[in-house]
């Protein structure tokens, strides 16, 4: 629920954000205001294309967690964030050999570029 608030969120914000501007633009540019609109509609279009395939993403990585019987213990204290295939991965596991599992779990959904392993190892476990 929380990450379709924040796609129709960031999409909102990605249309204004690219359609103002071409809309603000005077007549005298040198390009016609339809090849200018379809400039920015092509923008805004490849902007929640990439917001869409990093949930997608996360979600890929996340359901691995859960799924891998060497992670599926603490996937609920793992947070993952995705942003054009690099993977981050943070949250408190309870020990190091636990967030070496999580990083290969990771690394291994297809998408993933790379892995940034910011996982705190909890030594009073």
């Amino acid at each position: 629920m929380k990450a379709s608030g924040l796609i129709v969120v960031l999409t909102v914000f990605a249309l204004t954000a690219f359609a103002m501007p071409v809309l603000a633009q005077d007549s005298s540019s040198s390009a016609s205001p339809g090849t200018e609109m379809k400039q920015g509609a092509k923008q805004f279009y490849h902007g929640a294309e990439n917001q869409i395939s990093d949930a997608a993403l996360t979600t890929k990585v996340k359901s691995a967690l859960f799924s891998d019987k060497d992670t599926r213990h603490y996937a609920a204290h793992i947070h993952v964030d995705s942003s054009d295939g690099v993977v981050t991965l943070t949250g408190i596991v309870p020990n190091a050999t636990a967030a070496s599992s999580a990083q290969s779990v990771s690394r291994s959904v297809s998408g993933v570029k790379l892995v940034r392993n910011d996982l705190t190892v909890n030594h009073g476990s």
